[in-house]
């Protein structure tokens, strides 16, 4: 069996965002291991193992303005428009004290995500990926994250090629590869192993085989190996997350049958109790059609005269006549008279 999420979850579960806590200058909160990010606009759950490789330290460092960054995207995660606008408003005077720090656009194109707009989320991603300076890595997988979450496959993987070169550039001054640049090589593998249990590689699987075959030779031979180790460590997952989804399946399978037990003992119960019930109303029907019967042979009653439920006597002619009433009393002297 073969676990193959909706892409928009499984990207979802290889993105990796700095939090607002970053743009104020404190390490990310730590998370436990296993657990991935839910989307962008999570932005305060980075995944553990990458939270301190998103992003090159000098972004690390506090940002002039974070109290209204921390403001807007407050206000940015508050549903509807006018929320929103007051986010806006927040993220401007953040840039008017650091308009060259990309972090302000991308906080902003978190909260957009969170509202659902998603190609204003990719502008303000694109924004600041145009600052000068080291990449902003997670602009760049906001980018790609909002093109899988709106089904733009191909332009999709035309960005993860070109987020590829950028990170292979960026090491290519280092004899080995640093954190940030294995980081962000397992990210794009994490996205592509997503994309080829989605309807990505379908919809798209040209696109995505070009793009699988191109990656090496994009990343060069030493960040290759980061991404097939990438690949592996998300294939582990997804086979602990299946195996986990079966035991689940397999307890409620067994609370399911004994619950399927317990009710067919009680019908079979009711069963057997009517059944018995059933015996016993026909054992006394067959007594009560014995004692009708013996009332009706007892040939030897009758009823006398005015009713007084007298015996009577069957008469030679067949007519039965009164018994003889001479010898009580008071009959003698009628006879007599």
């Amino acid at each position: 069996m073969t676990c193959r999420p909706p892409l928009a979850v499984a990207c979802a579960c290889a993105l990796v965002t700095l939090t607002a806590a970053v743009c104020l200058g404190d390490p990310p909160a730590p998370k436990s291991a296993g657990k991935a990010v839910a989307a962008p606009a999570d932005a305060a759950k980075p995944a553990a193992d990458q939270a301190d490789v998103a992003a090159p330290a000098e972004f690390l460092k506090p940002l002039p303005g974070a109290k209204e960054v921390q403001v807007g995207l407050v206000e940015g995660y508050k549903l509807g428009s006018k929320n929103m606008t007051s986010a806006q408003a927040k993220f401007e005077a953040a840039r008017r004290l650091s308009p060259h720090d990309p972090r302000i656009d991308y906080a902003e194109g978190l909260a957009c995500c969170k509202q659902a707009q998603w190609a204003r989320a990719q502008d303000q991603f694109e924004r600041s990926l145009k600052h000068q300076g080291l990449p902003y890595w997670p602009a760049w997988q906001g980018w790609v994250w909002c093109a899988f979450h709106t089904k733009q496959y191909d332009v999709g993987f035309v960005r993860v090629r070109e987020m590829a070169k950028q990170v292979a550039a960026a090491a290519k001054p280092m004899d080995m590869p640093g954190p940030v640049e294995v980081g962000q090589t397992k990210w794009i593998a994490r996205l592509m192993s997503a994309a080829s249990r989605s309807d990505a590689s379908g919809k798209s699987s040209e696109a995505w085989r070009r793009t699988a075959d191109e990656l090496e030779g994009d990343l060069g031979p030493a960040l290759f190996k980061a991404y097939e180790a990438g690949r592996l460590e998300f294939f582990n997952e997804q086979q602990e997350i299946l195996k986990q989804s079966q035991a689940k399946a397999e307890v409620k399978a067994d609370k399911d049958k004994q619950a399927i037990e317990i009710e067919k003992a009680k019908i079979d119960g009711s069963l057997a109790k009517a059944s018995r019930e059933k015996e016993e109303t026909k054992i006394i029907g067959c007594r009560l059609e014995e004692m009708a019967r013996c009332g009706d042979g007892q040939s030897g009653q009758g009823i006398g005269p005015a009713g007084q439920g007298l015996p009577v006597r069957p008469a030679a002619g067949g007519v039965a006549d009164p018994v003889d009433q001479s010898h009580r009393p008071g009959t003698h002297r009628a006879v007599r008279q």
